[in-house]
């Protein structure tokens, strides 16, 4: 593909193969013969993507996580048998897919860390691992303590003032949930994917829990 190309490309490994990958970035360093069983490919010129994905000089592996998955399913689907019969229904399933691939690829700044963490380099550098991982199912106390090497009553004493590390994820997680339900300009995603990969357990739960912290339910939550 011409050097000036950029996207996302979702693979599956095998047919029956749970596997799915996620590629961002420059379409001409894409493998051309891939052995895998099935491709689909967003590309665009760098004039005409989005700023955020233009910005991005190599092709980058996403990390997986739900979302991920979630995002390369719709992209594999949009070739498949189930696919938007009408341009318009398949370009809001786009429109969908580039916001959660922005979601998925952003990654937070120093100015991003809030103010209950400023001055502390250890807490600094929590806070921007909680928005790094924040769709990662596993993000817990323990991926903390690993990760930057603290130990749980430092990691516990830090977090106290906002009510505890797992008060803190989930603070977090409903308020970029609600950021992408509110960018949507369609219906997907979907209440309960945005709930699922997100980490709640039930659309009910996340309904709930959206509602009390922005007193609003997640389905009205639209600019």
């Amino acid at each position: 593909m011409p050097a000036d190309t950029v996207g996302l490309i979702a693979e599956r490994q095998a047919a029956g193969d749970d596997r799915l990958h996620l590629w961002l970035g420059c379409l001409a360093e894409l493998d051309p013969r891939p052995a895998v069983d099935a491709r689909v490919i967003l590309a665009a010129t760098r004039d005409g993507a989005p700023p955020w994905l233009a910005g991005i000089t190599g092709l980058e592996p996403v990390p997986p996580s739900t979302l991920t998955a979630l995002i390369t399913s719709l992209m594999i689907g949009l070739a498949g048998p189930t696919a938007p019969s009408e341009t318009e229904d398949a370009a809001v399933v786009i429109d969908a897919i580039l916001l959660m691939a922005r979601q998925v690829w952003d990654r937070p700044t120093a100015t991003d860390v809030p103010g209950w963490a400023q001055g502390d380099a250890e807490m600094v550098a929590a806070a921007r691992l909680v928005d790094a991982r924040l769709l990662d199912p596993d993000l817990c106390a323990e991926t903390l303590t690993t990760a930057l090497g603290l130990s749980r009553s430092s990691l516990y004493r830090a977090f106290r003032p906002v009510g505890g590390v797992q008060a803190y994820i989930r603070q977090r997680r409903l308020e970029n949930a609600r950021d992408v339900l509110a960018a949507r300009v369609g219906p997907r995603p979907t209440v309960s994917e945005v709930a699922h990969s997100h980490g709640f357990a039930s659309d009910s739960h996340f309904s709930r829990a959206f509602r009390k912290t922005f007193g609003y339910p997640p389905g009205s939550s639209r600019d």
